[in-house]
């Protein structure tokens, strides 16, 4: 709590910081704020190293796939730009796309 009482702070202990435990806190957490929030008490997340590695575990799953979608894009125009034939394209992103799958899986 601070000076005015106008804070209060929550701790939530977890035994790890594996994402799929960070992922289960936050979203809890979220579930509840969301829940509970009022315009007398107003919930925020991310106040620890637990919250903050969480929502930067869930920038980076967002950013992922958008990420790559640019990566292929370029790989796509400089190959046009450089060999002018779609064959060389193929050639350049089917391997590409399929190590990005396989990656991910």
């Amino acid at each position: 709590m601070n000076q005015s009482c106008n804070l209060l702070s929550v701790f939530a202990y977890q035994k790890d910081h594996k994402a799929d435990t960070l992922l289960a806190v936050a979203g809890a957490a979220q579930q509840f704020a969301e829940d509970n929030d009022n315009p007398n008490a107003q919930f925020l997340l991310a106040a620890g190293n637990a919250g903050i590695q969480a929502a930067t575990n869930a920038v980076v799953k967002r950013a992922s796939h958008e990420m790559l979608y640019w990566v292929y894009g370029a790989v796509i125009a400089l190959c046009l730009l450089t060999f002018r034939s779609w064959r060389a394209v193929v050639c350049a992103v089917l391997p590409l796309m399929l190590t990005s799958i396989l990656c991910e899986a």
